[in-house]
């Protein structure tokens, strides 16, 4: 996919990037056999031989909800998973490890078999230098459940789990961690683009989904990364800098003809610069805030593209008492540039499709663009959220109670996660829980509402 190219220091950033690649091997490659200083470095068992781990996890779920546009129940979907681990360590020289599931599901599509490599990588220490290649999931960001600096890791957006981190995607990414005391510099290239997944959708007529355009396998077309952590006894900080397509794309316009109005995704350049932190004022209060800039190529000119905005999270989290936490957070987002866009007769929600038919071009292109902002949070110049989470360990720790939301206070959509965690036995746990999703026509939330609202059960064992 070829893209007009707005950043005349594009060139400069990839040079700056690559010179980060050879100064920490040159620095690295010479240290190699001395004392390591990474976390991450592995043990090897008595013989020298490598040590090696096999492990995993088999689940049973099922998920019940609303069916759409219908006062009545449905079961969303139910099935089975199994799962695999393998880790094996080489010494003090380096480890690979891979994740391998099997997953059968049944829902209203009929039953579905899917084989997923989640993660398979080989990662190695040469003294202060850690190299880690292969299939990877790498997250950002200090603050809870709202990460703006976190923009490596595709979504699956549609992917119904207990376990929110189940809805990551992993992807082919060099990263390398270079330690300098209490600093650490981290570099990441991914070289394949890989997109989020959103939840299934149909479009009303006139309106067509045309095939997605994603960027080819060409070398500047992968995301090139660089974060610096500061990791002091008190405070934890990094300032990060990505440059590459957003593995969330926006919707594109494609034109008219006697089958409709044709639209797709389409994948887009931004550049994202972050700031994050952890800290702690006294012995039971933690101060965590995270901050990001980001610019699409273009700056928001194109239809699918979103606007100039600064987005951050601050909060606070406390232990109130004997295992019971709390995680209050602030989430806000300004949107440079912006500006209102005309609305259609009949309000914010879906336009009727006769009156599409009818609109010029023009008008059809500001329609596009509005539903680009609903689906980037642009909706608003500023808007304002809170976000929060409550936990509690029970039972000597075996029943664990969480209660996870955010409101947006903008534009009144809200989240709700309530879960329990019933340790049965040592390696066998029972979950139940719901996600709720609830917010005004015209909304995200207020789309997605009925189709991913739902209450869940689930049975695992450990082995």
């Amino acid at each position: 996919m070829s893209d007009v190219r707005t950043f005349d220091y594009e060139a400069r950033i990839r040079c700056w990037v690559l010179a980060f690649w050879v100064s920490t091997l040159v620095v690295g490659l010479p240290l190699r056999g001395q004392d390591m200083t990474s976390a991450d470095q592995g043990e090897e068992d008595e013989g020298g031989n490598p040590a090696v781990e096999i492990g995993g996890f088999v689940r049973g779920e099922l998920f019940l909800g609303k069916a759409p546009g219908e006062d009545k129940g449905e079961w969303k979907q139910g099935g089975g998973e199994l799962a695999l681990t393998f880790r094996g360590r080489q010494g003090n020289l380096g480890e690979g490890f891979a994740e391998l599931r099997l997953r059968e599901t049944a829902g209203s599509d009929g039953p579905e078999q899917e084989l997923e490599l989640r993660d398979a990588y080989v990662a190695t220490w040469l003294g202060p230098l850690d190299l880690k290649l292969g299939n990877q999931i790498i997250v950002w960001g200090r603050a809870d459940g709202i990460n703006p600096t976190n923009n490596l890791t595709p979504y699956d957006m549609g992917r119904r789990s207990a376990d929110e981190d189940d809805r990551r995607l992993a992807n082919l990414a060099l990263r390398t961690d270079l330690h300098l005391g209490t600093l650490r510099l981290e570099g990441v290239y991914v070289p394949l683009f890989k997109p989020s997944a959103f939840p299934a959708f149909e479009l009303p007529s006139p309106l067509v989904l045309d095939s997605p355009l994603w960027p080819d396998t060409a070398f500047e077309n992968g995301i090139q990364a660089v974060r610096l952590h500061y990791e002091g006894s008190i405070l934890e900080a990094s300032l990060s800098y990505l440059y590459g397509f957003s593995t969330f794309p926006g919707i594109e316009y494609r034109g008219i003809d006697t089958n409709g109005l044709h639209v797709g995704f389409r994948a887009y350049r931004h550049q994202v610069l972050g700031l994050d932190f952890s800290t702690t004022l006294g012995d039971y209060l933690g101060l965590r805030g995270e901050a990001a800039w980001r610019r699409a190529d273009g700056g928001g000119e194109k239809t699918y593209t979103p606007l100039t905005d600064l987005r951050y999270v601050f909060g606070l989290d406390r232990e109130l008492v004997t295992d019971l936490n709390l995680v209050v957070q602030y989430s806000g987002r300004y949107v440079f540039a912006w500006e209102a866009l005309p609305s259609l007769p009949g309000g914010a929600g879906s336009p009727d499709p006769a009156l599409l038919a009818l609109l010029p071009e023009s008008a059809l292109l500001e329609q596009i663009r509005s539903k680009n902002r609903m689906l980037n949070g642009q909706l608003d110049r500023l808007s304002h959220g809170v976000v929060g989470r409550l936990q509690w360990a029970l039972l000597q720790e075996t029943l664990n109670l969480e209660l996870a939301g955010l409101y947006t206070l903008t534009t009144e959509e809200l989240m709700l996660r309530p879960s329990l965690v019933h340790d049965l036995a040592d390696a066998l746990e029972v979950r139940w829980g719901a996600t709720v999703y609830r917010g005004p026509e015209g909304t995200l939330f207020g789309l997605i509402d009925e189709r991913q609202s739902e209450v869940f059960a689930e049975l695992r064992a450990w082995f």
